[in-house]
C-alpha cells in the first residue's frame, strides 16, 4: 500500500514537471477567453483546491491512530480559503456586464452582498487554520526527521514569480501573459497539493 502511494506521488511528480514544461508553448495556442474570469483554468483551479481540500480529509481520516491526524484538517481549511479566493469571495457569481471580448466584468467588492459576514467567516477560519497548523503539525519531526521538499519550494517560488510577472504583461505584453499567469497558478496550487502528500507518505511512514 506504501509503495503504491509512493509510486503514485512520484508519477504524479513527473506529470507536474511536465505541466510547468508545457507552459510557455501552451500559452500560445489557446484561446484568449480560456483566461477570462470564470473561464476554464479558474475553474479547474477552484476544482483542484477543493480536490486538495478533500484529500486533505481523507489524509485525517487514514491516519486517525497517528501524532499528525489533526494537521490535516487545518489543512483542508488553507485549501478552502484559497478556493474561496479563486472565487473572488463569491464575485464571481454576480456577472455586472461583458466586455467587448466576452469577458465577464464582475459588480465591485462593495457592492456584494453579505461582504462584512463573508469576510468575518473568512478571517475566523483564516485564524483557526493557522492556530491549527501551529498547534498539531508535529514541527520537530518535519524538520529533524523528513527531508526538506526544496524542489517543491522552488517551484512554487518560480510559480509566484511567474504569476507575477504575467500579471503585469512583461513578457508578451498582450492576452498570453495572462494565460501564463493563470497556468502557472495553476501548476502552483497543484504543487502545494502535491506537497501535503509528501509530508502525508513522510509522516505515515516514519
Amino acid at each position: 500500500m506504501k509503495s503504491s502511494a509512493s509510486a503514485s506521488y512520484k508519477y504524479t511528480g513527473w506529470l507536474l514537471v511536465l505541466f510547468a514544461v508545457l507552459i510557455l508553448p501552451v500559452s500560445g495556442f489557446l484561446p484568449d477567453w480560456a483566461s477570462f474570469e470564470n473561464g476554464p483554468i479558474e475553474n479547474t483551479q477552484v476544482i483542484l483546491l477543493l480536490g486538495c481540500a478533500l484529500t486533505c480529509v481523507k489524509f485525517a481520516r487514514d491516519t486517525l491512530s497517528s501524532p499528525s491526524h489533526k494537521m490535516w484538517l487545518p489543512s483542508a481549511g488553507i485549501f478552502l480559503i484559497l478556493a474561496a479566493r479563486e472565487l473572488s469571495w463569491g464575485r464571481v457569481f454576480f456577472v455586472k456586464e461583458y466586455s467587448a471580448a466576452g469577458e465577464p466584468i464582475l459588480i465591485a467588492s462593495s457592492e456584494m452582498p453579505f461582504r462584512t459576514a463573508i469576510h468575518g467567516c473568512i478571517g475566523v477560519l483564516a485564524v483557526l487554520c493557522l492556530y491549527g497548523l501551529i498547534r498539531f503539525v508535529p514541527w520537530k519531526r518535519i524538520f529533524r526527521e523528513i527531508s526538506f521538499p526544496w524542489i517543491h519550494l522552488i517551484a512554487i517560488i518560480a510559480c509566484v514569480i511567474a504569476v507575477t510577472i504575467g500579471d503585469h504583461h512583461a513578457i508578451f505584453h498582450t492576452i498570453r501573459d495572462q494565460q501564463i499567469e493563470e497556468l502557472s497558478e495553476l501548476l502552483m496550487y497543484a504543487l502545494l497539493g502535491h506537497t501535503a502528500w509528501y509530508y502525508y507518505i513522510k509522516l505515515k511512514t516514519k
